[in-house]
């Protein structure tokens, strides 16, 4: 039996603040019950990449899937450029088997009449799969055609030729997509069930870090982070070293140090603490300057760095924390917010020992609790800086009275 044409989708992430002033629109909801039902009614494999997962570094693997996929979606909702980068590549090379899509809400930011595009409610998804899987199924019938050509290069430039693909290059191709899938799926196995031998085991029939998919060196680290500590750091330097450092990677490395601080502290082992604190302020700073947009490595950096407490610390602190503040305000501005954006203006007030503006982030925070273990995080990290504080002198006393409600915080 052949198998099943692959389907790259190429889309945005999470919830995006809708630009037109409607309601923020869930574009893992969008795939979720329209684009991935539609593409299997159609009898094909979807493919999602996987930008968020990898820090939205532009890697091979992505050119690969642009490049020899048999289909593409193209979701322009939100004006995401790397998405309309990623379609002008698509369109560069491919003259036919991409389709366009956007929210009817949202005016794109060019003419789309030569896309043969189709416009979508975000409040109907269920009418977008019906549609989309109707045009793929089209598409798919008329594939080799020149009436289905919907790229603007291949339809307005005469003597422009497509590039041929060896049918073994594409076949191989296809299988490495279904190969990076199952390995996915099977590192999402061990670390469910804590299987640090699996994961292992699994990372040995990978190869070289530089030949392997994005998505998949993102989940073999993710397990590595859940299970052996040494392992995830060897993992996770070693992309570093393939790739570049990235916010994602270079957080999850600060994350391990973290952890291991924390632990040697606890245990009194002064020595390897100091070593081990070093060491996730490092990476922090770096996952923050990889990404000035990702506070989350930002406001970790800016309390270790005050717990560390010399001259030079501070004041580094003093430089970044209005960055920090800032890259959360502009996320406030542009998506829907949640409890880590008010957790981490939070913190920057407690920092800089302001209460009424800690008192209001504490309201924001109790209103956007997802999960009580999430105030609780929160209030360990405020728990660190009040000793600090109270060591060099600094008073606080209506830092107690945040502290409780966060312990004894319930889901909103």
């Amino acid at each position: 039996m052949a198998a099943s044409p692959i389907c790259f989708v190429i889309m945005p992430f999470g919830t995006k603040r809708d630009p037109s002033g409607g309601p923020d629109i869930d574009f893992d909801a969008v795939y979720e019950q329209a684009i991935r039902p539609a593409i299997e009614s159609a009898k094909m494999e979807p493919i999602r990449a996987d930008e968020e997962r990898t820090g939205g570094i532009i890697h091979k693997p992505l050119f690969e899937r642009l490049i020899l996929c048999d289909f593409v979606v193209a979701d322009l909702t939100g004006g995401d450029p790397n998405v309309f980068y990623a379609l002008g590549v698509r369109h560069a090379v491919r003259p036919r088997s991409t389709i366009v899509i956007f929210e009817q809400r949202q005016k794109p930011p060019f003419d789309l009449n030569l896309l043969r595009s189709l416009p979508y409610d975000a409040r109907k998804l269920s009418d977008l799969a019906h549609s989309l899987s109707g045009r793929l199924s089209e598409l798919r019938n008329a594939a080799y055609q020149d009436s289905a050509i919907d790229s603007p290069l291949f339809q307005l430039l005469d003597g422009y030729q497509p590039q041929e693909f060896a049918h073994l290059k594409t076949d191989v191709f296809r299988d490495m997509v279904r190969y990076a899938a199952d390995v996915q799926r099977s590192l999402a196995r061990a670390r469910r069930s804590g299987d640090v031998k699996e994961v292992a085991q699994i990372e040995k029939t990978l190869g070289p870090f530089d030949s392997v998919d994005a998505g998949v060196l993102v989940d073999l680290l993710l397990s590595y982070r859940a299970g052996d500590r040494a392992e995830a750091l060897d993992v996770l330097e070693a992309v570093v070293k393939e790739r570049g450092p990235s916010s994602e990677t270079n957080g999850m490395i600060g994350r391990v140090y973290k952890d291991l601080w924390t632990e040697a502290r606890k245990a009194g082992k002064s020595i390897q603490a100091e070593g081990y604190l070093n060491q996730a302020i490092d990476a922090y700073i770096r996952s923050f300057e990889a990404d000035w947009r990702d506070a989350y490595p930002g406001i970790n950096a800016i309390v270790l760095l005050e717990i560390r407490g010399d001259a030079e610390s501070l004041a580094h602190k003093e430089e970044l924390a209005p960055v920090v503040r800032f890259a959360v305000n502009q996320r406030l501005t542009s998506a829907k917010p949640d409890y880590w954006d008010y957790a981490t203006l939070l913190e920057i007030a407690v920092l800089g020992n302001q209460e009424q503006e800690a008192a209001q982030q504490l309201r924001n925070c109790l209103i956007a609790v997802r999960d009580v273990w999430e105030p609780a995080t929160t209030a360990n990290n405020l728990k660190l800086i009040q000793e600090v504080h109270q060591a060099r002198g600094m008073q606080q006393p209506w830092l107690d009275a945040i502290l409780f409600k966060l312990e004894t915080a319930t889901v909103a």
